[in-house]
């Protein structure tokens, strides 16, 4: 058991140890996506709690890929990176890596159970592709140390 509180690397990301805080709804955004203070000091309790890393809560790749709850931070435009930039560089402060996980939520999403990725033309799936990876390269400029994709759930490619 002692080697859950060694230091470990993953894909080059340092950890101080192997536990991670995995992502959850965090509803910490306003109605736009922005990041709120909560959710700053969320993260900060984490990083100063003696965990291992973080991975973000689900952050929308585009405003119809959101989720129905409300809260939802999205990395849709570039106007995300500096308020994002602000809560990275804090939880780095701490010494602690942090991922952005993020989604398109698909048929649990604003669209609702009128989304079928089945029924999606060619350019509409190349369209929410190239979402994913502008969201990934917003990630990458607001100082994230890595990306997860969340497909679960019935969110974009598991829901039909």
């Amino acid at each position: 058991m002692p080697e859950i509180f060694e230091t470990a690397e993953i894909a080059g990301i340092q950890f101080k140890n192997r536990v991670l805080r995995s992502a959850t709804m965090e509803d910490g955004a306003d109605e736009k996506g922005f990041p709120g203070d909560a959710l700053t000091k969320r993260y900060l309790a984490l990083a100063y709690g003696s965990i291992g890393g973080i991975i973000t809560g689900f952050m929308g790749v585009s405003a119809a890929g959101k989720s129905e709850q409300p809260g939802m931070v999205l990395l849709d435009e570039d106007d995300k990176i500096e308020p994002l930039r602000k809560i990275v560089d804090s939880v780095h402060e701490a010494g602690v890596p942090i991922i952005a996980q993020i989604a398109h939520c698909g048929k649990n999403g604003v669209g609702g159970k009128a989304f079928d990725v089945n029924k999606l033309s060619d350019a509409q799936l190349e369209e929410i592709v190239a979402q994913f990876i502008a969201a990934a390269i917003r990630a990458q400029k607001a100082g994230y140390d890595g990306v997860q994709i969340h497909f679960a759930h019935g969110y974009f490619v598991t829901g039909k």
